[in-house]
């Protein structure tokens, strides 16, 4: 929730897991449907990341936030002009 006035320490908290191994195989049954335990198995190797990022100010009256997610686990936020219709 962004509060309706900004002040220059907000921040944002940014927790997210990464598949190391995005395209690995997945033992499927015979309905295509994912293997559990080997969907555990692969899942367990998931890597967890945080970061804290400054909220930048929103000129307009109506703002949304924008997470980006950048390459060597790096996280930028921004702001948004929101318009109704």
């Amino acid at each position: 929730m962004i509060p309706k006035k900004w002040n220059p320490n907000l921040k944002a908290v940014v927790e997210w897991e990464k598949d190391p191994k995005p395209h690995a195989a997945i033992r499927r049954d015979k309905y295509g449907r994912l293997d559990k335990d080997d969907y555990l198995r692969h899942a367990s190797s998931y890597t967890r990341h945080k970061m804290i990022v400054d909220i930048p100010r929103c000129s307009e009256k109506i703002c949304l936030l924008q997470v980006h997610f950048l390459p060597c686990d790096q996280v930028a936020v921004s702001t948004t002009y929101y318009s109704q219709g």
